[in-house]
């Protein structure tokens, strides 16, 4: 079970978008791109909300994840290629 399911069950919540590790984040995007998260959330109710805003969380997650493991760069090479791929295989799923 990994950090952010912990996190959920232990908030009490059913996703783990819903959690204080990434509600800031879904927040201060919706923030920079000028929308209302619980409209977002209304306007794809049943589809999990706010997709996109899910999407920038997550991709914000991953870079901070790189960063703290000495990750800084984009891609240069093959290293840090398949680095950035395990991290993304891990939070995304094998899909």
């Amino acid at each position: 079970m990994g950090l952010e399911r912990v996190a959920a069950v232990l908030q009490g919540v059913i996703s783990n978008y819903d959690t204080d590790l990434f509600l800031p984040l879904m927040e201060q995007a919706a923030n920079i791109c000028d929308v209302n998260l619980e409209e977002e959330k209304r306007r794809e109710q049943g589809k999990g909300g706010a997709a996109s805003l899910r999407v920038i969380a997550i991709m914000l997650a991953l870079r901070l994840f790189l960063i703290s493991d000495g990750i800084e760069r984009p891609m240069k090479d093959a290293a840090t290629c398949y680095a950035r791929l395990c991290v993304e295989r891990c939070f995304m799923g094998d899909s």
